[in-house]
């Protein structure tokens, strides 16, 4: 297998996305490469986040065009795309966290590059019996 810097990187399209999705699996799959955090192993767990994206724009559509409540025979009842859109808002906001997506997930990213980079500092120095960082 050859590795690739990330930059050299080919964003593939997985089969199970929809194709209303692949323009904004390309958009996230780039940016995510471009800081470094991505790859094509990420590539079907980003396809299902692009694709609940999709359910959860569509069900919105629904609900911005029926309403919240719709008639039913037993009268009127909350509007079924309600609760699916719920669920999907969910999955939406996991797949957030899980790419980093949200400003609190990017800002425990920073923390984490930041403590890799002193660590590095630390075991090199003592490695190498030099001063640690100061």
């Amino acid at each position: 297998m050859e590795v690739r810097p990330p930059e050299a990187l080919e964003i593939l399209i997985p089969e199970c996305l929809q194709e209303q999705a692949i323009p904004v699996y390309k958009k996230c799959a780039q940016d995510l490469k471009d800081l470094g955090l991505f790859t094509n192993h990420d590539a079907i767990a980003l396809a299902c986040f692009c694709n609940s994206l999709m359910i959860y724009l569509e069900l919105q559509e629904d609900l911005q065009q029926n309403g919240l409540m719709v008639m039913t025979k037993k009268g009127r009842r909350p509007n079924p795309a309600l609760k699916a859109c719920n669920t999907a808002y969910n999955e939406l906001c996991k797949g957030f966290s899980q790419f980093g997506m949200s400003p609190a997930d990017r800002a425990g990213l920073i923390h984490t590059v930041q403590e890799i980079k002193q660590n590095a500092e630390e075991t090199k120095a003592s490695l190498f019996n030099l001063p640690g960082p100061g």
